[in-house]
């Protein structure tokens, strides 16, 4: 079966765009459907803003957390910040094709990324980004980098947290090859929480003290919609 599905990989990766983009997307439509049973949560929140382009924050534990969140998020025409290095690798590279990204170096202020998600929003996108910055392979919460403060006060649209658990069963992390992580069957939960409102600033606190409590604020806000085992360093 891998080596099928490493054929078909470098088959769809010559076609033309237009063909690879829809047959990966029918192709990520049939992984989930064979693949994951996905429960979502909070789906009234969505209702609420249906129509609204918002700005997504989620944690990340696998490579297919952004196929479960299109699923997830469809109506909302998402747009995902995807960190660049997931253009080298064959696999991952297909499956971007099948919904809209804006690539992301996430080790560095990559303002044109954030630039070019702010005018995403502005067209009436809503845009998705995971503020660890890459996945977590302790399948809890790390650490959070500070793009998401800049982003959220650039595009001003209601800050959504959406926790995703079982994706590090779905497609387990391979860190010698990429290329070598398959799906497996799993049982996906996603959590939609309501929207967070930025804290404002303290008397005397400093720019950097006042971002830091911010991040803090917003990672907590993903965290307390997760299993406790699932939250990490932001138990």
């Amino acid at each position: 079966m891998q080596w099928i599905w490493s054929m078909l990989v470098r088959i769809l990766l010559i076609c033309p765009a237009g063909f690879r983009k829809h047959a990966a997307a029918r192709l990520a439509d049939y992984i989930l459907h064979r693949y994951a049973v996905i429960e979502v949560k909070g789906a009234e929140i969505l209702h609420r803003y249906k129509g609204k382009n918002l700005l997504f924050i989620s944690n990340h534990l696998s490579n297919s957390d952004a196929i479960v969140l299109d699923h997830v998020l469809k109506s909302f025409n998402p747009v995902f910040l995807a960190g660049i290095k997931l253009k080298r690798e064959s696999g991952s590279r297909l499956m971007l094709s099948t919904f809209n990204t804006i690539p992301i170096d996430p080790e560095k202020a990559d303002r044109h990324a954030l630039f070019e998600a702010v005018e995403a929003s502005r067209r009436g996108n809503s845009v998705l980004i995971f503020p660890e910055g890459t996945r977590s392979r302790t399948a809890s919460m790390i650490h959070a980098k500070k793009g998401i403060i800049l982003l959220a006060k650039m595009v001003r649209v209601p800050v959504i947290p959406v926790a995703v658990e079982g994706t590090e069963h779905l497609l387990p992390i391979n860190d010698e090859d990429m290329n070598r992580e398959f799906f497996r069957k799993a049982n996906v939960k996603v959590t939609i929480g309501e929207p967070l409102e930025v804290p404002p600033e303290r008397q005397n606190e400093s720019k950097r003290q006042w971002e830091e409590r911010v991040l803090d604020y917003y990672m907590r806000g993903i965290a307390g919609l997760l299993s406790p085992q699932y939250r990490g360093v932001y138990s």
